[in-house]
């Protein structure tokens, strides 16, 4: 066991949607982890019989905010104290033979970003079971979901989060804490900044040129894909050409980068999207949309399911983003609109 010492990492600001407050009436609706009682939540055997909480959203003030018209604004706010509703969740998928052992569940991320249209709502959490003084990572939640309009938007939250949070407990309360690293508590809070120091895209300035199939392609700056760049006349992206034959079938047309004359380039279903390196951050700003290919389906699979069949099946957005790149798992976290597009 080892104690590994994080340098700090500049935190960037996570901007909600600038809302008008005169003559309106602003309140507030609570968000609560609950366990889930049904056929599926069978009682496990657990290590742990403890938990302790650590909040390291970059904004913990809110879940997102909503302007639902009719002069209302709402806040949708994480129920607090956290401790108690997660003492609930271990209690309830504890068996009576379970150890003593003492977890910390830490809270990473837990946001929508839009004030009207499509919310996409992010949840990072990472539990972590003590060991003396220092931490082993137990497992590892990223995923996200598709969240309805105003009238049913706090119940598809609180329901989708449930699902998502029990999956995670049943099953992860099973498991030793990796014997590899350990982390001391001061140490958590910038775990983010020794993660991205492992990840070679995070850590050059030189990209290699090529095309990449899948962010674990990208990350790893391994180009895994046969093909050239067509460019339009005044030198931009105009579309990929592929090599290989499986490329030129539509299901295996949509691939996740390419790096074009040393500038890598995030490809959406609308475009192609320059990146750009902000303090320890990748992000992009672009249009997207909500179909997923197939890779974001298998990406919702490993995450236990719910990337969501709104996500899946769900309506265009032609919405410009402000987008951040996920560096676990390279999903496109929408920070916030920039230019928004209405439903006529």
């Amino acid at each position: 066991m080892h104690r590994i010492k994080l340098a700090p990492v500049l935190l960037f600001a996570l901007i909600l949607p600038t809302l008008s407050v005169f003559a309106q009436k602003e309140e507030s609706k609570y968000v609560e982890f609950s366990y889930i009682q049904n056929k599926k939540n069978r009682p496990v055997t657990s290590l742990y019989n403890k938990i302790d909480f650590l909040d390291s959203r970059q904004d913990s003030t809110a879940i997102g905010i909503i302007d639902t018209g009719s002069r209302r604004i709402v806040r949708a706010v994480l129920k607090s104290p956290v401790q108690p509703q997660l003492a609930d969740l271990l209690q309830g998928h504890s068996a009576s033979n379970s150890g003593d052992g003492e977890l910390l569940f830490q809270l990473r991320r837990f946001s929508f970003a839009e004030a009207s249209g499509t919310r996409y709502c992010y949840l990072t959490v990472t539990l972590y079971g003590r060991r003396g003084d220092e931490y082993g990572v137990v497992a590892g939640l990223d995923t996200s979901f598709s969240l309805s309009e105003p009238s049913v938007l706090y119940k598809d939250l609180v329901d989708a989060g449930n699902v998502v949070m029990n999956q995670f407990f049943g099953r992860s309360i099973g498991i030793a804490p990796n014997g590899a690293v350990s982390y001391a508590l001061a140490d958590l809070a910038h775990i983010d900044s020794f993660e991205k120091r492992q990840i070679p895209l995070y850590n050059t300035t030189t990209y290699t040129e090529g095309l990449y199939s899948t962010y674990a392609a990208f990350k790893a700056q391994a180009p895994d894909v046969s093909g050239s760049v067509v460019t339009k006349a005044d030198g931009s992206i105009d579309k990929l050409k592929f090599n290989d034959r499986k490329w030129k079938e539509e299901k295996y047309a949509h691939i996740y980068a390419v790096v074009y004359k040393g500038m890598p380039y995030v490809v959406t279903h609308s475009g192609y999207y320059p990146l750009q390196k902000q303090g320890d951050d990748l992000y992009f700003t672009g249009k997207l949309r909500i179909h997923a290919t197939e890779g974001e389906k298998a990406l919702g699979q490993i995450a236990f399911g719910m990337v969501g069949q709104a996500m899946v099946a769900g309506a265009g957005d032609n919405n410009v983003y402000r987008v951040l790149i996920d560096h676990q798992n390279g999903e496109f976290i929408h920070l916030r609109v920039l230019e928004e597009v209405r439903a006529e």
